[in-house]
């Protein structure tokens, strides 16, 4: 699972210094840089599933073998492009693996499958009524009063410098502009001082702990379910699948009772997606700081792996891999992560997520009335003391319209 690579800002304002034309291929889009770092990452994914015997991957593509899903969002489907030409580009076979004509590259198409938003957890996301009520009591509780109250003069500086509105819901895309023109060295308005912009940075962090269930919220461990739940479940129950699937017939019927299909023969599942989704799997994996040291923001390809392994007794355990992308080794991080202090089995790692399931089924808690606007959820509170705050400031914008996620 890997967040995208550099890309251009994805927001403006009447008068802003650098226009679109300033970046190649305009708005939100993967940069040259980007692809690059994608690339670097396939090389080193390579390394560890096809150079080593620890998957015996196939050296070139094999579509039963291999399936990268995608969000349906240019910058994550040629990030995931650009990451399967590091991953198999050269090792192709000309006029077998693709065609041997003049001026095509030795490089496989690797497919990249998107679904629609509602067929895919990549955005980390549910969407249903009940997620819908548990943020309409988010926006209205106490702590959303106070933040706006406290930074009504903020709101109203940007606004005017601005020329439109910016406020709780969209001072996060401000700050996300600033961000990314600084990678770029490009100059900020006269307006932009150091000072201002540190105040957006503090209030897009409070707002990011508050929205992500952390802190004093009543509803942190709805939330955390909602950030996380469906995404950590999704890789969990591909597991369950593979481990019963394995080496068996396609038509064979795993132990809940689905048909086992391509689980027999899958060996690798890729996701590429954004950094919401890296911080969603952060909180369902348990970690009260960034799973990548030292960084605040879920960096550009920053990536997780999750390995299935079976031991000498024919039991199923996970491994959890990082991968910085500053550093060409991966690192295990299995023992980091929330109960799995001690290694985890297949089961028991699905245990230790129960807290974050959505159940008892996905349709049954998006019709729930678990929470109701008289009567929150206040005792969950105690689950975000013991982790404490997840200062996230870059991805408050995702955090809250998830449907744009970037």
């Amino acid at each position: 699972m890997w967040r995208h690579g550099d890309r251009s800002p994805i927001f403006t304002y009447e008068n802003a210094l650098h226009p679109e034309d300033e970046w190649p291929q305009g708005w939100g889009q993967l940069t040259a840089k980007g692809m690059q770092q994608h690339f670097d990452l396939g090389r080193k994914l390579r390394r560890k599933y096809i150079e080593t015997d620890d998957l015996k991957l196939n050296d070139t593509h094999r579509s039963k073998e291999v399936y990268i899903q995608s969000t349906a969002v240019p910058r994550t489907m040629l990030s995931a492009l650009s990451n399967t030409i590091g991953f198999y580009g050269g090792s192709g076979k000309s006029g077998v693996d693709y065609p041997n004509v003049a001026g095509w590259p030795p490089f496989v198409a690797v497919p990249i499958h998107t679904e629609s938003f509602h067929k895919v957890n990549l955005y980390s996301k549910s969407q249903c009524p009940y997620a819908d009520k548990i943020f309409d009591m988010w926006d209205n509780s106490p702590e959303m009063a106070k933040l706006r109250n406290e930074n009504k003069d903020l709101f109203g500086n940007l606004t005017k410098f601005c020329n439109r509105t910016i406020d709780d819901d969209n001072i996060f895309r401000l700050w996300d502009l600033f961000f990314v023109e600084g990678l770029y060295s490009k100059t900020y308005p006269d307006w932009a001082t150091q000072d201002l912009r540190n105040r957006i940075v503090k209030v897009t962090t409070k707002l990011v702990e508050l929205s992500y269930g952390f802190g004093d919220v009543d509803l942190a461990s709805e939330l955390q379910k909602m950030n996380s739940g469906q995404l950590l479940w999704n890789v969990i129950d591909m597991m369950r699948r593979r481990a019963d699937c394995y080496g068996k017939l396609p038509k064979t019927v795993d132990t809940r009772n689905v048909t086992c299909g391509s689980a027999s023969f899958l060996k690798y599942r890729a996701y590429s997606a954004h950094d919401d989704t890296m911080h969603g799997l952060s909180v369902g994996l348990g970690f009260n700081t960034s799973l990548f040291d030292g960084e605040v923001i879920p960096p550009y390809t920053s990536c997780v792996t999750f390995e299935l392994w079976q031991n000498a007794s024919g039991e199923s355990y996970v491994k959890v891999l990082r991968w910085p992308p500053s550093k060409e080794a991966y690192e295990d991080i299995t023992n980091l992560v929330a109960g799995c202090e001690q290694g985890c089995t297949l089961a028991q790692f699905a245990k230790r997520s129960e807290r974050y399931k959505l159940g008892p089924t996905e349709e049954e808690w998006c019709r729930g009335e678990q929470i109701t606007a008289t009567e929150p959820n206040s005792a969950v509170s105690n689950w975000s003391t013991e982790v404490g705050t997840l200062l996230y400031m870059y991805i408050a914008y995702y955090a809250l319209v998830y449907a744009l996620s970037l």
